[in-house]
């Protein structure tokens, strides 16, 4: 019923300004504190500074990459997704029809690279820049 109570006088009192606001604030700010940690060794630290150190040592260790990784043990429990025949359609050259299909899908004003053209450019002219463009992807 408490817990009920103090929702509903939040629900009146919301976030306003209020000495109801305040006192929530500083309880959260009471409860978000660290007061004591326990070093690798089990001793535990209250001090400020001890503080920094353990928590700098903990996550420093944390994201820190191990010395041996196998990675044949990682590997076999990540499902294949990539076939060897996906592998080989994806090193294939373009075929000038392909470049022209895909330029074609482009919206006029999109730049493809950083020519300035944008691919309306292209598209205007592709009769005349179509051979030497396909030339360059292959």
């Amino acid at each position: 019923m408490e817990k009920q109570r103090a929702r509903l006088e939040w629900l009146k009192e919301g976030d306003r300004n209020t000495s109801f606001f305040q006192a929530k604030a500083k309880e959260r700010a009471r409860s978000n504190r660290i007061t004591s940690l326990m070093r690798e060794d089990g001793v535990t630290v209250t001090e400020q500074a001890e503080l920094k150190d353990v928590a700098k040592a903990f996550y420093t260790n944390l994201f820190t990459a191990q010395d041996v990784l196998e990675l044949e043990g990682i590997l076999q429990h990540v499902p294949v997704k990539v076939t060897d025949e996906m592998k080989a359609s994806m090193n294939m050259a373009f075929t000038e029809k392909e470049v022209e299909r895909a330029l074609f899908m482009m919206g006029a004003s999109k730049a493809p690279g950083s020519d300035g053209f944008t691919a309306g450019f292209y598209q205007l002219h592709w009769d005349i820049l179509g051979p030497s463009i396909a030339s360059l992807t292959s």
